[in-house]
This record gives C-alpha cells, structure tokens and sequence, in this order.
C-alpha cells in the first residue's frame, strides 16, 4: 500500500484519495464487484495488485537451460561469470540459489551501504538510534518515517525498530536483473557494471555494514564475465501470458 502514497514514488495523498479515484471510473467498480463481490477498498486495491505481482514469473532463461544440462545455452564468459557468482565474487553468500530456491534471493535483510549515498545519513542514523531507546516510535511515527524521503533510507529499521537493522534492504531476485535497470533500492547504480563495480570495492563503509561486503579485488574480464552471466538470467514470459496472445 505504501508506494501508492510515498512522495518519491506515486505521490496519492492518502489511501481514501486513492479509493475515492477508482470508484470514479465504472470499469474498476465492475471489476472489484465481480472479483471481490463487494466495493472498491484499499485492502482489496493491496490484494489486486499482489495478485497480478505473483503472474509475473518467467523460466526458460539461457541459464535456467544450462543448469538442465544444455553446455551451449550460455557463452564461455557467462560460464565464467557463474564460477565466480559462487565462488570469488561471493555473489550466491546473499542471491541464494538451489534446487528449492531458484530464485537468486535469501529473502533476507542486508546493510551494503547504499544509504550512505545520502548526505546527513551517520546524523539521521544516529537520531533514528535514539528514538528506538527512547520508545519514541511506534506505528503511527513509523507511517509518518516511512513517507520521509530522508527516513525511508533507514530500511528494515523502520519495520523492526533494531538499530542494527538501519540501512538494510531486502536481497532481491536477480532474475530478468539485465531489463530493470537502474539498481539498489535508490536507483544510484545506472548499469550492471556499476553494480558490480559496488561489490568490488567492499560497498560503502557504515558502522552497519554487513559483514559480508568486504572488497573482491576482480579483474576487468571477471567484472565483464559476472555481467555476462546476469544477462543470462533473463527468462520468458509463459506462453498463455496475456501479452503473448
């Protein structure tokens, strides 16, 4: 529900402005009437759009193949990239993948330092620290931090309230990663090189920062073959998918 109200994002002024919206265009009344068999909600609004979120699953991707035993579904670099993604560039520690979880997450929470990115974060930090000790937060502090452009930066913290949770976000898919471009959670990497180029230099120094982020010390050509890989990544949308009729 949040995005639809955040400044930085859509910008509604509040959920009842959003409802108020909807039920003013009678193809969307029709539709949560014959769907939920009732009027247009926000909760149902938040339902609706998780339901069209969970069709959005592709396979078939030229990795998904090379894993199945085809040799030639992906280049020698990106093989090389796919080495490196478990092993050197530690990739895999975070973006899990297995039999079971093939989706490149941990569904974790992790500091990389890309809040520090914001001029003020140690301060804003520091006074977000403060507030948890004090027991000056509670659910509705935490809507009004949440749609702060500067407090949304805190991330996992303003859910938990554990000031080692500040700066963390959720490890996301690296699935079809190659077409959504820009990347972290503020769009302050522009390309996947970039993104790589984060990694290597250890992220950005935070007195949260994961224990894991330390830097690789990659070459060119393992920086252009993790790159490879994660192009590889990129699926098909089913063949019944709307779009494909």
């Amino acid at each position: 529900k949040q995005p639809i109200i955040n400044p930085i994002e859509m910008g509604m002024p509040d959920h009842d402005a959003v409802v108020k919206k909807l039920k003013g265009i009678p193809e969307y009344v029709e539709a949560f009437k014959k769907v939920f068999g009732g009027e247009i909600t926000i909760d149902r609004v938040a339902q609706a759009i998780a339901a069209f979120e969970r069709t959005l699953l592709t396979g078939n991707s030229p990795f998904d193949r090379f894993i199945a035993g085809d040799e030639n579904a992906i280049s020698e670099s990106a093989k090389r990239g796919w080495q490196l993604f478990q092993g050197k560039a530690r990739c895999i520690t975070c973006h899990e993948f297995n039999r079971s979880n093939p989706f490149f997450t941990d569904n974790k929470y992790h500091n990389i330092g890309v809040a520090m990115n914001k001029e003020g974060f140690a301060e804003l930090a520091k006074k977000a620290e403060q507030l948890a000790k004090q027991g000056r937060l509670d659910k509705r502090k935490l809507d009004e931090l949440a749609l702060d452009p500067a407090f949304s930066e805190l991330g996992r913290f303003l859910v938990t309230f554990n000031p080692k949770d500040i700066g963390a976000f959720k490890t996301p898919t690296l699935r079809n990663v190659e077409l959504t471009a820009p990347y972290m959670h503020d769009g302050s990497e522009a390309t996947l090189m970039d993104v790589i180029e984060f990694y290597n230099r250890g992220g950005n120094a935070n007195p949260n920062l994961s224990g894991e982020m330390r830097p690789l010390n990659l070459t060119d050509q393992e920086k252009q073959d993790l790159v490879e890989f994660l192009k590889a990544l990129t699926g098909e949308f089913p063949k019944d998918f709307p779009e494909n009729k």
